[in-house]
């Protein structure tokens, strides 16, 4: 198990103190502007807003600042904000064959307009940019050209079209709308108006790798640009009252037609084929590696054989998002997946033991919203907005109604990272209430720095009560842990589940998983264990170990000690589980049978120990192993520490 940070709220809030200072930097010097950062560093407000998923300039010039400079979190910073909006409407396509342009890369007629380039630089730095003022040389406003003027800049597609020598795509009427994949979850197999929207979001660095895999044999594509155009189109929506559309405004974005050979099939005869790519601002690399990329992910539906990762839409899909991908990654150095108190140099606070048992433990006084931080105004309550919870509540039920089975849900992008709990916090924000009290633990503790930082988003953003007390708690968000307490059946526990497929490291692939699900066939798993005994004498599973509910689905419980899963059977608790950055949440409704797989020849069970609880004497709980000092001392107490609390409280009563 992981031992986790305990104590850490005012080291939390120097950690943000630091973060301001270190972002402002020297005060000597000239804050940056985000006026500056708009109109000097162009590009990255681009890819921000094109993978943030959001065009405004300002917003995105804002996140880049606040991230002092990080790309990816100021990406993420736009995500989350971007979670809040309401939705309005849905505007018209854009016609980029009206585009005002500024830029175009095309031997087609029409021209060629260079416009502002990296192109055709010589990678030299200029020094002269060290001194105040404008760089050498003259700086003139890039020329724009509409297509509304009489002289018209064809696509290179259409007079490809023209002779007959490239693929027809054409709009079928009764074609269906396209998805909304910031509204529906991300499914398989999926079209290409999905795969688009995705790889739209993803992180240009990973989809410049997977395009230069394909062009170096990782897929049967051998690509030529058919044109790159950057420049304003016209948005437009219509409006209901009004019977018509209108135009709202304008976006720059970049658009790419890679156009690639084909040889043919026995239902189509040899042809150019085409992958599409299009971004916000000024983006032309994003929008070159997407269509590279949406050209290789159509390899199945042209008939051709699909042999490479670039070729493989779940492959590609589920790891192009960087924000997700940073979370997951980074969540595995942040601060609850460690302990201030191990460390070299760590040994003289541990002279005095009342401070140790304050440090483990925590202080008891936080029982109330106040205690935590005025509520935030501007959002909605417990942040969601009513549509999603909406959504999310369908999820539930459904959930609720077929126990063990993971449902899909259109996951949100939070103000926290995935892998801290982003799935248990979208379910908790949408089942909360003003009359709830909420606990949050992390492996057990209140006092972590991931279970402090949950209970002041929700005291701010809800204004709810919050509790240290598991008996005190309508509400018990969990990430790793089930209370020792018993639970009661007029309490809720929302576990935060980092993955949700019990399969997956026998079965990476979610569509052959949902198989295995669909015909309870867990042949897979059942092997590995009888390998594990065969090799080891025992299951060698200490925690995550799955379980089957109502005899029917095989389920994660989370990566709970397995010292937990006996407490899943017959609980009386309604338990929820969400999974964010997977897109899936399950239930265990109350009073549900759960049973932890094993054998006849050997059964299941739990971890058990010599050592009883240092602080409050218990052998029945979880306990963690705590180094003391820099000669390997140890010593056992609680993981719960609510739990030891009220046993030292017990215990003082009598003497008292």
């Amino acid at each position: 198990m992981y031992v986790a940070v305990k104590g850490g709220e005012r080291a939390i809030e120097r950690s943000w103190d630091v973060l301001a200072k270190k972002r402002r930097g020297d005060l000597a010097v000239p804050e940056l502007s985000v006026e500056q950062i708009r109109e000097q560093l162009r590009l990255a407000v681009a890819r921000v807003m094109t993978e943030g998923s959001v065009y405004d300039e300002e917003l995105a010039a804002l996140a880049i600042k606040q991230a002092a400079g990080d790309l990816v979190e100021a990406i993420f910073l736009l995500r989350a904000y971007r979670t809040t909006l309401p939705r309005f409407g849905y505007t018209l396509p854009i016609d980029t064959e009206k585009m005002c342009v500024e830029r175009r890369i095309s031997g087609a007629p029409g021209g060629q307009i260079l416009g502002g380039t990296y192109d055709y630089t010589q990678r030299l730095i200029d020094f002269s940019l060290l001194a105040d003022g404008e760089p050498v040389g003259d700086i003139a406003a890039a020329s724009k050209q509409s297509q509304d003027d009489e002289s018209a800049m064809p696509r290179v597609l259409a007079l490809l079209d023209k002779e007959g020598l490239i693929e027809q795509e054409r709009m079928h009427e009764d074609a269906p709308e396209p998805g909304d994949l910031s509204r529906e979850p991300l499914s398989f197999p999926a079209d290409r108006s999905t795969r688009l929207q995705n790889l739209a979001r993803g992180d240009e660095g990973f989809l410049l790798a997977v395009g230069y895999a394909t062009q170096r044999g990782y897929a049967h594509t051998h690509p030529f640009a058919g044109e790159i155009r950057h420049g304003d189109v016209a948005v437009e929506m219509h409006i209901d009252e009004l019977g018509f559309a209108v135009e709202i405004g304008d976006i720059a974005v970049t658009e790419c037609q890679m156009i690639n050979q084909f040889t043919g099939s026995s239902e189509a005869p040899p042809a150019f084929t085409q992958g599409y790519g299009l971004a916000f601002g000024h983006s032309e690399r994003k929008a070159m590696a997407m269509s590279l990329v949406d050209r290789a992910l159509r390899a199945q539906e042209l008939g051709e054989s699909v042999d490479s990762p670039t070729q493989d839409a779940e492959f590609v899909l589920y790891h192009s998002d960087n924000v997700e991908a940073s979370g997951f990654t980074q969540h595995l150095k942040l601060p609850h997946y460690v302990d201030f108190l191990i460390g070299a140099g760590a040994a003289a606070p541990f002279a005095s033991r009342s401070w140790f048992e304050r440090a483990i433990t925590g202080e008891r006084g936080m029982s109330t919203h106040e205690a935590e931080s005025a509520l935030t105004e501007g959002y909605n309550f417990a942040y969601l907005d009513e549509q999603t919870k909406r959504m999310i509540r369908r999820a539930l039920l459904k959930a609720v109604a077929v126990p063990g089975h993971q449902v899909p849900f259109a996951s949100r992008e939070m103000p926290l990272p995935y892998g801290c709990g982003t799935g248990g916090l979208q379910v908790t924000s949408t089942i909360i209430g003003a009359a709830d009290t909420l606990k949050v633990i992390d492996q057990g503790s209140d006092e972590t720095t991931n279970a402090v930082n949950i209970r002041r988003f929700f005291a701010r953003t809800a204004g709810v009560t919050t509790t240290t007390r598991t008996a005190d708690a309508s509400i018990v968000q969990t990430r790793h842990r089930i209370p020792e307490m018993p639970l009661t059946d007029k309490q809720i526990l929302v576990y935060q589940v980092p993955m949700p497929e019990p399969l997956y490291k026998l079965e990476p692939r979610v569509v052959e998983c949902r198989k295995l699900h669909a015909l309870a066939d867990y042949g897979l798993i059942n092997v590995k264990y009888y390998e594990d005994i065969v090799q080891h004498g025992s299951i060698a599973t200490t925690y995550d170990y799955p379980v089957l509910v109502n005899d029917r689905y095989l389920t994660s419980p989370s990566p709970i000690p397995k010292f937990d899963n006996p407490k899943m059977h017959m609980n009386p608790a309604l338990q929820l589980f969400g999974a964010g950055r997977e897109r899936r949440i399950y239930a265990i409704p109350p009073y549900t049978k759960v049973k932890s797989l094993d054998f006849e020849d050997h059964p299941f069970e739990v971890q058990k120990w010599e050592h009883a609880c240092a602080l409050c004497g218990s052998r029945e709980s979880f306990l963690d192993e705590m180094i003391t000092d820099d000669q390997g001392t140890r010593m056992f107490v609680c993981s719960d520490s609510d739990y030891c609390h009220s046993r030292r409280d017990e215990e003082e009563e009598p003497t008292q």
